[in-house]
């Protein structure tokens, strides 16, 4: 994904979307945004690997995501997060509820 590209897609990732990226570093994985900071041109995101897998031990960090270590990403559908209802993780809980307001 071009740089032009991926500046013209963050455009329509808002807080609280589920997506999926491709990093330089890792293949496929699955975050929960934030916050999107175009200035800083960084993403925040909430990594769903671990709640995905079933693990409950341990905090999970927000990490901060540059554009430029992006190499793919894909918006997903918010109903994944159905399956993260049991998790009492503020940003999960956050998107849940404002799921249901929609």
């Amino acid at each position: 994904m071009s740089y032009k590209d991926l500046e013209v897609f963050v455009k329509k990732i808002r807080p609280r979307d589920l997506i999926e990226v491709d990093t330089i570093f890792q293949e496929s994985a699955k975050y929960l945004v934030i916050k999107v900071n175009k200035s800083s041109e960084c993403i925040s995101v909430l990594p769903l690997g671990r709640f995905f897998n079933g693990s409950k031990e341990g905090a999970v960090p927000i990490l901060e995501l540059p554009f430029y270590m992006i190499k793919k990403l894909i918006k997903l559908d918010n109903s994944s997060l159905l399956f993260l209802a049991n998790y009492s993780n503020p940003h999960i809980v956050e998107a849940l509820s404002n799921m249901v307001e929609q």
